[in-house]
């Protein structure tokens, strides 16, 4: 070892030092060296620290890039099978939607039709007739009230109150059949019950009979276009509803009592509305019917076209005399300044 007073080399085993007796340090160099290898491996460990450290912050680094790309990927892969699904889904709701769609077109189509058949004239509007025998030369006049599209009423008019006792079923059994052909405006598959089935025959024979003289086919549908079309004055036809007796305002019933016996053309405004009446006078017997035509209006008028019907020959000859007096009234929305042409 070295004497740290005057650096004298000495023995190991010595205490003091040769040279100049000053104590020496044992082990100073090892001490130096355990302290500079103390030094050396904090250096080197401190430089294994920074690389762990390093490698820890790339490790951390690439393990968060690879978790950011997967997430990424992941994502990127999400959102594919979302836009595929979306994508599925819309092509499923387009197929849906066009089938509603043709559906719609299928109701639409349906309605036109309907609505087709609707705008076509069922009937050619007015009050039709046909007469009941009965027994005692008893004939009972029943009366069927139609618009274009509708069965408005049936009825039998002034119907005697001996008629009543002698037949109580006769008035029952036709309101019973009216109410249920005007509900459902037709005449098939009615049934009857077994306590008035033989009057209910009768009366839906006669229904029958009355309602096929307005029915209008196709010929005619066509006869008419053409006639509309071929009218150069005629500027559209009017809306109106044929009246039955019930429906009649009781001050005009009154005018036309007193002026029935004669062929008559009247009408009568009653605020907003117009009514006009056609009558016929005094005919031989009942069952006449009354048909309206035609109904329009042109520039300066209104015009309107009624036809008397005469009833079936072969019932008018077994009928008694009994004298009627048919007439027809029809309301429509009054327009001022225009006179009324009867045809």
């Amino acid at each position: 070892m070295y004497c740290t007073t005057c650096g004298t080399k000495n023995e190991d085993k010595n205490t003091f030092c040769k040279n100049c007796g000053a104590k020496l340090v044992a082990n100073n160099t090892e001490s130096q060296s355990v302290a500079g290898n103390s030094e050396g491996a904090n250096a080197h460990n401190s430089m294994k620290s920074k690389m762990i450290a390093g490698a820890a912050v790339a490790a951390v680094v690439i393990v968060g890039g690879l978790l950011f790309w997967k997430k990424e990927s992941n994502s990127k892969v999400i959102n594919t099978i979302v836009a595929q699904k979306e994508e599925a889904a819309s092509a499923l709701n387009h197929e849906i939607s066009e089938q509603e769609l043709d559906e719609s077109y299928s109701i639409s189509d349906s309605d036109k039709e309907t609505n087709t058949t609707q705008a076509t004239n069922t009937y050619v509007p007015g009050i039709y007739s046909s007469v009941l025998p009965f027994g005692n030369n008893t004939n009972v006049e029943l009366q069927i009230t139609v618009d274009k599209n509708c069965i408005c009423s049936i009825n039998i008019p002034d119907l005697d109150e001996s008629i009543t006792t002698v037949y109580p079923l006769l008035l029952p059994t036709l309101n019973e059949l009216s109410e249920i052909i005007i509900s459902q405006q037709s005449i098939e598959n009615i049934s009857y019950r077994d306590e008035n089935s033989y009057t209910s025959m009768v009366l839906m024979q006669a229904i029958s009979e009355t309602l096929a003289v307005p029915r209008v086919d196709d010929e005619e549908i066509s006869d008419r276009k053409g006639s509309e079309e071929g009218s150069n004055s005629k500027r559209g036809d009017l809306v109106f509803t044929v009246l039955g007796e019930e429906q009649q305002p009781d001050s005009f019933k009154e005018i036309i009592a007193d002026k029935s016996a004669q062929p008559f053309q009247i009408s009568y405004t009653l605020g907003e509305e117009l009514y006009i009446a056609v009558g016929y006078g005094e005919q031989p017997s009942g069952g006449y019917s009354i048909c309206v035509n035609e109904f329009y209006e042109t520039k300066d008028a209104i015009v309107i076209d009624t036809v008397l019907i005469s009833p079936d020959a072969a019932k008018s000859k077994s009928a008694p005399y009994i004298p009627a007096r048919p007439y027809i009234m029809i309301k429509t929305e009054n327009i001022e300044d225009k006179t009324i042409e009867f045809k």
